[in-house]
């Protein structure tokens, strides 16, 4: 690690919560928990063998709450620790080895450079389209634009359809080619204003009106 260097452990998820009528459709005992909704290709997480539909109960014999406590537990390891997770699969409880990676680099930039004020109005945190990025997430093509690497799920993004690994190419047709540039058009928008936001998806190209919180 270099000095200075602020560090996260990484698992390659997408986690959310669990409420009444997953536990039943799951078969799990109560809503505590955070439920895989995507496993990352390439990453401690699908190394380890993690599937979607796994609802992650404990690390290292500690209570998982829920997807945000899940997030805040793992960020906080340091790259490298080997952890043993309680997991649900198929109603059935079981351990899995997992050996966190590093955040990636950037991933790791999104967080310091996505402006909170912009997380709130939208729900959703974006990085830099990078090569890497796009090769991690599938992503085919050389359009510009920021990728969703997080998004919160009661967020009008969310209940609109957005969902991480999704392409924002632009925001009232202001064409997006960075984070920077996303930040800057986002903080210029009022509370309640309705945006018209041009996303790609795998090689499909939709509009999404998303209100500003």
């Amino acid at each position: 690690i270099k000095p200075g260097k602020v560090t996260y452990g990484y698992l390659g998820i997408t986690p959310q919560p669990v409420d009444e009528k997953m536990a039943a459709a799951l078969d799990l005992p109560s809503t505590k928990g955070a439920l895989v909704e995507e496993v990352v290709p390439n990453t401690p997480a699908s190394s380890a063998g993690l599937e979607a539909s796994d609802v992650i109960v404990k690390i290292d014999g500690n209570e998982i709450r829920d997807d945000n406590h899940l997030r805040k537990v793992v960020g906080t390891m340091r790259p490298g620790t080997k952890t043993t997770m309680e997991i649900y699969r198929d109603g059935k409880l079981k351990s899995i080895e997992v050996t966190l990676g590093d955040y990636p680099e950037e991933l790791t930039a999104s967080r310091q450079s996505t402006q909170k004020d912009n997380y709130n109005k939208l729900g959703i945190e974006v990085a830099d389209l990078t090569p890497n990025l796009a090769e991690r997430y599938k992503i085919k093509g050389d359009d510009e634009g920021v990728l969703i690497v997080d998004i919160d799920r009661s967020s009008d993004a969310y209940q609109e359809g957005l969902r991480v690994g999704d392409v924002i190419l632009s925001v009232n047709k202001n064409r997006i080619e960075s984070v920077a540039n996303f930040n800057r058009i986002i903080a210029k928008l009022e509370t309640g204003e309705t945006i018209l936001m041009r996303c790609k998806r795998d090689s499909r190209r939709f509009f999404s009106a998303i209100k500003i919180k």
